[in-house]
């Protein structure tokens, strides 16, 4: 093979490790293009519909163990309460065994659990918590979260796919010997 040749295919090579660059350069770009597109999605204030939907929901969670404990209470034999356990409590002014504040008997009032508290009270808390927001102002126009949920998919979708793509070719590049 002449001396000639040898530059021309060298040529040959630079010319598509350069493509190749340019090509992770494109790839590189559209992923930082997607990323703080999926940044200022994640990133912005939600509406106040959205927000109630999130708190009404962090309400509920913080409340399903009070009626785990109540059921429990039950099964370990605190209910049915008799007749006579109601009636002795109630002629001597004490309090009944009944697990109102946190779904444990006891005769101490003041012991609240906060889960009995979020299962007793959490609609009048989530209305109040969402009332003393109203100060704070809303824009109208923000992204629906359901909106939101299925843009950021779309976006973790495509930047899965570039990443893929621009690891393809930065194998292909390094493999050729002709990268810096």
């Amino acid at each position: 093979m002449t001396t000639a040749k040898v530059k021309g295919l060298l040529a040959q090579l630079r010319d598509a490790a350069n493509a190749i660059k340019a090509q992770i350069h494109e790839a590189d770009a559209q992923i930082a293009a997607l990323t703080e597109q999926r940044r200022a999605l994640t990133d912005a204030p939600v509406s106040k519909d959205d927000l109630a939907e999130f708190v009404r929901a962090d309400i509920q969670r913080r409340a399903n163990n009070y009626q785990w404990r109540i059921d429990k209470w039950a099964r370990e034999g605190g209910f049915p309460v008799s007749f006579a356990a109601l009636e002795r409590n109630h002629v001597a002014g004490k309090p009944q065994p009944l697990p109102y504040w946190d779904g444990v008997p006891h005769h101490d009032a003041l012991n609240i659990e906060l889960h009995g508290m979020y299962h007793l009270f959490g609609d009048l808390l989530a209305e109040r918590f969402l009332t003393a927001l109203d100060t704070l102002g809303y824009a109208d126009s923000l992204v629906p979260v359901a909106d939101r949920r299925r843009q950021i998919a779309e976006i973790d979708a495509k930047l899965k796919e570039l990443n893929a793509k621009r690891d393809e070719l930065a194998n292909d590049l390094i493999s050729s010997g002709m990268y810096e």
